[in-house]
């Protein structure tokens, strides 16, 4: 069953005394901050954030009516969810894969995805391993035989 509300970012640290926030984005989709961003996959409660600019792999943002410190820390570990219905196709079905399992095809389990990134040639799941460093595998069809409502199938090439 696909959820109503998907995962877009998670607040991962703050910035300065102004209450000021670091967000790890789950999709390069900006335009997701215009529409109401919940703390939850269910409720009510929801958050006003402006993007101010990008640091390395992250982006500084300010929560609307936080100003503080002291309050941003407590705001970290938040992961920020969309409506669905305010995605398009493509960052539903590549967010859709954030945090599913990954198994080989012969049934070894090789970690979670992380994280969905491109570096301008194609798209590469980021696979957080059980044990060790993340790392990167082609989304192609060669390495990416399955996916699944609970997990992602994989062929890995001999360096992983």
């Amino acid at each position: 069953m696909k959820k109503d509300r998907i995962a877009i970012a998670k607040i991962s640290g703050v910035h300065g005394i102004k209450g000021f926030v670091k967000l790890s984005l789950f999709d390069d989709d900006t335009k997701l901050f215009d529409t109401p961003l919940y703390i939850a996959e269910t409720g009510d409660k929801t958050l006003e954030i402006t993007l101010k600019n990008r640091i390395k792999k992250q982006y500084l943002a300010e929560i609307n009516g936080l100003t503080d410190r002291t309050k941003a820390e407590t705001m970290i570990g938040t992961v920020l969810y969309a409506e669905r219905s305010a995605l398009s196709a493509e960052s539903t079905e590549h967010l859709d894969l954030i945090d599913l399992p990954v198994f080989t095809k012969d049934g070894q389990e090789m970690g979670t995805i992380i994280h969905i990134q491109n570096f301008g040639a194609s798209d590469l799941l980021e696979i957080k391993p059980l044990n060790g460093a993340s790392f990167y595998l082609p989304y192609t069809e060669s390495c990416v035989l399955e996916i699944k409502e609970d997990r992602v199938i994989i062929d890995p090439p001999e360096y992983v």
